[in-house]
C-alpha cells in the first residue's frame, strides 16, 4: 500500500475486507477504530481469516492507544486513569487533568500535541515522541472510521503522515454520526463539508484514493441512485447489471401496508431516535452503523418527513444527513419509508 493514504470508502465497499487483505501476521500491524463493536468485529474477522489471532497485530481503541501507549510511558507524573465525563467549563477546560487526577478526555490528543500534560497549573512534560514511539513498535498502521476523528483527535491523526511506517486511514465522511472529542469550537470548519475534510488529509501528507471503493457490494443501484439523487453523495454499486428488478424503494401510507411492514420482522424498522417505546424489530438510526439487513424501513420523523415531502432531504442538517444516510445504506434489497406520525399505535 501507499505508504500515507486515506481511502474514502462507501456504505458496504468493503473496507473492512480492505485492511484484513493488507494485513501480513509476520508484520507488527496496529489497528485503531472509535467504538468497542468496531474493536470487536475486526477481532472476530481477524481470526476468521487466518484462523487464529496474530501475535503481532494490535487493536486498539483511540482513547486507550492515546492514553496506554502514547502517553503515559514518556510522561513524568502518573494520572489515574481517563475522565469521559468532565462537564466544567463545557468540556473545554485549558486543565488537562480533573480534581482526582484523571485526563479527561478531550485532552489526550491535545497533550500530546502540544507536549506537555497541564495539572493544577503545573507543567509536566512529555518527555518524548508519540511518533517515535509508534515507529518503534508497528511497521503497518490502520485506522478504521477515521470519518470518527474530531477535534485534536483529528489533528492527531494528521501527524501520523510524519511516520517511518505505512498508514491506512479508511473512513466515509459522509457517515460522520460520531465524534471521538469536541473542545469548542475546533475543528468545525474542516468538518462541515467533504472538501474541507479532503483537503486537510492532502496538506498533512497523505494521498486521498476516493475510487478504490467507491461502489457498495450491499446496496442494489437503485438504493445508491436514490441516495445520489436525494443526498448528492457518490455511491455506486457492483451490482447495476445483474441487479433483481423486484427493489422497491416506497413511501407506506395505507394503515394495512404499515401494519405489514410493521409486523414483519424480516424488515428492519429504523427511527432516529427512542427506536424502544415501539412494539416492532427496531433500532436508531445511529445505531444500525455497520449491520446490513435485506430489507429496511426508515421512520421519518417530523422534520425529516416534511423534508422527504418536499424532495428537499439534501436539506438536512449535516449530523441527521449522515444518520439517514447510514440508514438507508443498511439495505441488501428494498428500502421503505413511513411517517413516524403513523406510528402511535404501535408505541410501548
Amino acid at each position: 500500500m501507499d505508504n500515507k493514504k486515506l481511502i474514502h470508502a462507501v456504505a458496504g465497499s468493503g473496507k473492512t475486507t480492505t485492511i484484513l487483505n493488507l494485513l501480513d501476521p509476520k508484520q507488527q500491524n496496529l489497528i485503531i477504530t472509535y467504538t468497542e463493536n468496531n474493536q470487536n468485529n475486526l477481532r472476530s474477522k481477524i481470526i476468521d481469516k487466518f484462523g487464529y489471532f496474530p501475535d503481532h497485530t494490535f487493536i486498539f481503541g483511540v482513547f486507550k492507544f492515546l492514553y496506554d501507549f502514547c502517553l503515559v510511558p514518556y510522561l513524568g507524573c502518573k494520572p489515574k486513569g481517563i475522565n469521559f465525563n468532565y462537564i466544567k467549563k463545557n468540556n473545554y477546560d485549558n486543565n488537562s487533568v480533573d480534581d482526582v487526577g484523571r485526563i479527561v478526555s478531550n485532552q489526550l490528543s491535545r497533550s500530546l500535541l502540544q507536549g506537555n500534560l497541564i495539572c493544577n497549573n503545573k507543567t509536566y512534560p512529555i518527555d518524548k515522541s508519540y511518533l517515535e514511539r509508534m515507529d518503534k513498535f508497528f511497521d503497518n498502521i490502520f485506522i478504521d472510521e477515521c470519518q470518527d476523528f474530531e477535534s485534536d483527535d483529528f489533528d492527531w491523526m494528521l501527524t501520523l503522515s510524519q511516520l517511518k511506517a505505512k498508514v491506512l486511514l479508511v473512513g466515509d465522511f459522509y457517515q460522520k454520526n460520531l465524534k471521538t472529542s469536541i473542545r469548542g469550537k475546533k475543528g468545525t470548519g474542516i468538518h462541515s463539508n467533504f472538501s474541507n475534510w479532503k483537503a486537510a488529509f492532502i496538506k498533512a501528507g497523505f494521498t486521498v484514493d476516493q475510487d478504490s471503493l467507491s461502489k457498495s457490494y450491499r446496496c442494489p443501484e437503485a438504493i445508491c441512485s436514490f441516495i445520489r439523487d436525494k443526498l448528492n453523495i457518490n455511491i455506486f454499486s457492483h451490482e447495476q447489471i445483474s441487479e433483481p428488478n423486484n427493489i422497491e424503494i416506497k413511501l407506506i401510507e395505507s394503515p394495512d401496508e404499515i401494519k405489514d411492514v410493521i409486523m414483519d420482522d424480516s424488515i428492519i424498522k429504523l427511527f432516529y431516535q427512542s427506536s424502544n417505546k415501539y412494539d416492532c424489530k427496531a433500532l436508531n438510526w445511529g445505531a444500525s452503523k455497520g449491520l446490513e439487513f435485506s430489507k429496511v424501513c426508515v421512520v421519518l420523523n417530523k422534520t425529516t418527513f416534511e423534508l422527504f415531502s418536499k424532495d428537499k432531504l439534501n436539506d438536512m442538517k449535516p449530523l441527521t444527513k449522515s444518520k439517514f444516510y447510514v440508514a438507508c445504506t443498511r439495505t441488501q434489497g428494498s428500502l421503505y419509508f413511513v411517517n413516524e406520525a403513523s406510528l402511535n399505535m404501535y408505541k410501548l
